[in-house]
């Protein structure tokens, strides 16, 4: 009987709160590396999960328990994009374990540091329950993050680009609420933009009217590849960067426009950024946490 018991209490410990999604399209290379860079790293904390954005059947991560595939006829022909991808990715993940409190989202192009990520990324979700999305750092990023960032545990944004998200397993409820239907068109992104420029605008524009903060922490770390693409967007059945870029930002202001009335990307950004501040103004025992 004691046996037993202890067998329920270590399987009960084992479970994992945190699970890591990884969105690609035909580069099984590229996942067995992040997936051998997780087991190094984060293993003890996170699972870890492709999940394969219309792959064809052969390019799939070879590892299938750690495989999320998009599989259907239009998601092979067109993909999913990352509003999409993701979308599926946590709904999928979800039924796999009820255990995951966090959510851990990369775009296929990111490399991480040799850290810790998860580990001190869950360092630092612990240290304030008001915090929905966590962006890891990059040396890529501009002084607009660089300089309010500096080597702070967490500072607010109102502007976090897709690349490495840490979210709330809360939040991304709460935000799927939003939407009438919970499906990969609609939970934590709105995939009616199909690649997606503006929606993580969105997401951050949501938690904050939604009482909810999103930022960066400096103490983990990431580079965005852009060679991955660029060397390998025929196998992707995708566009090079430029045209692709063009695509998508000609379709999200599109999307702001018919969803928010804005003309421009700098109407949207002014909208997001005013959202940002009546949060502060409600929250004024917060203001330590605000980007000045």
């Amino acid at each position: 009987m004691e046996e037993h018991l202890q067998k329920a209490i270590t399987m009960e410990e084992n479970k994992k709160k945190v699970c890591v999604l990884m969105l690609q399209r035909n580069l099984p290379e590229i996942s067995e590396k992040s997936y051998n860079h997780h087991l190094k790293w984060n293993n003890d904390l996170a699972d870890f999960f492709v999940i394969e954005s219309g792959s064809d059947d052969e390019s799939v991560f070879h590892k299938k328990d750690h495989v999320i595939h998009a599989d259907w006829d239009d998601a092979r022909t067109n993909g999913m994009r990352w509003a999409r991808g993701f979308n599926y990715g946590l709904l999928e993940a979800q039924k796999k374990s009820e255990d995951y409190e966090y959510f851990l989202l990369m775009n296929g192009d990111v490399e991480l540091f040799e850290e810790n990520t998860v580990e001190k990324m869950l360092k630092v979700m612990n240290s304030n329950p008001r915090i929905g999305v966590l962006s890891a750092n990059s040396p890529q990023w501009g002084n607009d993050v660089k300089v309010p960032l500096g080597n702070k545990d967490f500072i607010s944004h109102w502007q976090i680009t897709i690349d490495c998200w840490m979210v709330r397993k809360s939040f991304l409820n709460q935000i799927g609420s939003s939407f009438p239907e919970q499906n990969w068109m609609t939970y934590l992104f709105d995939g009616n933009n199909f690649r997606g420029a503006f929606t993580d605008d969105e997401v951050v524009m949501k938690a904050y009217q939604m009482g909810w903060m999103c930022g960066y922490t400096s103490h983990v770390n990431f580079i965005e590849n852009h060679n991955i693409t660029a060397n390998n967007f025929e196998k992707m059945k995708t566009e090079d960067l430029a045209p692709s870029r063009e695509k998508m930002t000609r379709e999200g202001l599109e999307w702001i426009k018919q969803k928010y009335g804005c003309q421009n990307k700098q109407q949207y950004r002014s909208l997001n950024y005013q959202t940002y501040l009546n949060f502060f103004n409600l929250n004024p025992e917060l203001n330590h946490l605000r980007c000045t």
